[in-house]
């Protein structure tokens, strides 16, 4: 009897793991389109964006900007330098 509680354990363990590894390969690769400049709403899109990726759940591959205002991109690189991600693309229109 004691041997079965011990193998459920084990496999629930193994069961835990597996799923783990398998969110973990599932990591969503995304580019970031933005129209990022006057107002805050794209600031704290990319700054939950720079989170999850924190957390692993996502991989932020470039950002693409179509704002034509003078600080738009030196903005967004302030953000990506500041979340340790200072070599992300930046893409401009």
């Amino acid at each position: 009897m004691k041997s079965n509680i011990i193998s459920i354990k084990t496999c629930c363990l193994l069961i835990v793991l597996l799923v783990q590894q398998i969110t973990l390969q599932a990591q969503v690769k995304l580019i970031f389109d933005t129209d990022f400049g006057g107002d805050a709403d794209d600031l704290g899109a990319l700054a939950m964006l720079h989170e999850f990726a924190n957390r692993g759940e996502c991989e932020i591959l470039a950002i693409m900007c179509w704002n034509t205002e003078k600080y738009a991109i030196s903005g967004i690189d302030a953000v990506n330098t500041w979340y340790g991600r200072p070599d992300i693309p930046i893409g401009v229109r």
